[in-house]
């Protein structure tokens, strides 16, 4: 268990400073429109690599600088960050960043200006506040590869000539609500959501990315999904119906904390889920990524087609006579 719990006063840059003196002493807080960039990031995906943070804010010059970027938020306050475990146990392992308490006000309370003069904003509330203590290494470890591979399949759609709109879990998630008498509505959270669109077709991908591929948490978010599904809860928020995109290893590799996400596809053939497809992520992908070019095939839960993750399709063969599927 990797937990992190530093007090105030135990914080090697002194006490955390008020909200009021970001506006006070302005040279001392000084930020500008790119360091929001960076919060609003932390903000919405929780945890970064600093090569995270350079791929998406400062791909324009070298790492070093938003090594010394972040070093500057870090000094006012407005990040934190952490080492990880070395890879291999030998040397020091990258710093993994998130957003620290004077860079989650500075946000909100522009965020709430912005709302006042009726203009768009996040909604940020109490619940994405920063962690007093840090989650498990491996909740860490999730997000910072679920990070990854959204941003290798944005930049592969991207490529592909398509608009790609990229939601975190924050910003997707949404309430489903009991279908009959005594049963609890439900939190809808997944892990992302990849919206991309052309002149000729708009998909929706909901992303469940998979490291621990447990199938009991599994049944329960796919049963919410399904019931998500039945209510039509995405009219109005999407623009198609969207189509369930679970990644992960198709082999276990228990010492890279990765199980397979085979079993879960197996649940899903025995239910004849439609609309949910695997994306395997081995070895490979992990070691060249993102330099090596993938075809990012997807196959079909309930009837194994293969098919490019831009356009998810399944088609089943239903006999009449029979009354059940054909599996291919």
């Amino acid at each position: 268990m990797w937990v992190y719990n530093a007090p105030p006063a135990e914080d090697p840059r002194g006490p955390r400073p008020a909200l009021k003196e970001v506006f006070v002493r302005p040279k001392k807080y000084h930020y500008n429109d790119r360091d929001l960039a960076v919060l609003t990031n932390l903000l919405l995906r929780r945890f970064m690599r600093t090569d995270q943070i350079w791929r998406e804010h400062f791909w324009y010059a070298s790492e070093r600088m938003a090594r010394d970027r972040l070093q500057k938020l870090y000094e006012r306050h407005f990040v934190n960050r952490r080492r990880l475990p070395p890879a291999g146990g030998q040397g020091s392992g990258p710093y993994v960043w998130w957003l620290d308490w004077l860079g989650w006000e500075l946000l909100r309370h522009r965020d709430e200006d912005r709302r006042l003069r009726g203009e768009s904003c996040l909604g940020i509330g109490r619940g994405w506040r920063p962690p007093e203590t840090l989650p498990s290494l491996g909740n860490v470890v999730h997000d910072l590869e679920l990070g990854d591979f959204c941003m290798d399949l944005r930049d592969h759609f991207t490529g592909q000539g398509y608009d790609v709109t990229w939601l975190t879990t924050r910003q997707a998630h949404q309430m489903v609500p009991a279908e009959r008498a005594g049963e609890p509505a439900a939190a809808f959270n997944p892990d992302a959501v990849l919206v991309t669109r052309t002149d000729d077709a708009v998909v929706v991908l909901h992303i469940e990315y998979e490291r621990s591929a447990e199938l009991h948490k599994f049944k329960r978010k796919l049963a919410v999904w399904e019931r998500y599904r039945r209510l039509g809860l995405w009219q109005g928020r999407y623009p198609a119906e969207p189509k369930v995109i679970v990644a992960g290893a198709r082999l276990a590799r228990p010492d890279r904390g990765r199980q397979s996400i085979e079993p879960l596809r197996a649940y899903v053939r025995a239910k004849r889920v439609s609309g949910v497809f695997f994306l395997y992520l081995d070895e490979g992908y992990w070691e060249h990524r993102p330099e090596a070019p993938f075809g990012w095939i997807v196959e079909a839960g309930a009837t194994g087609e293969r098919s490019p993750i831009a356009a998810p399709v399944e088609t089943t063969l239903w006999d009449q006579v029979a009354g059940r599927i054909y599996l291919k």
